[in-house]
């Protein structure tokens, strides 16, 4: 089991409720491995084309987009 698998069952959350947000790779690996919808953030020039590789579900430039991001998801 995956570290946020364990967290998600210790808090008792449905992975369906839950979209995780991060700005690397690893965080965009770690929440397809849990299956968990994931938002990127690509703050640095190059992430966008890293997170579309990694199958993030959303990517977002800045945080002022995050929550149109979200509520899509």
């Amino acid at each position: 089991m995956w570290p946020l698998e364990t967290a998600l069952d210790a808090i008792k959350v449905e992975r369906a409720e839950v979209v995780f947000v991060g700005d690397s790779r690893t965080d965009v690996e770690a929440a397809k491995k849990s299956h968990l919808r994931c938002v990127a953030l690509a703050n640095k020039a190059g992430k966008r084309a890293m997170f579309e590789a990694a199958g993030a579900d959303a990517i977002v430039d800045d945080m002022d987009e995050l929550r149109e991001s979200l509520e899509a998801l």
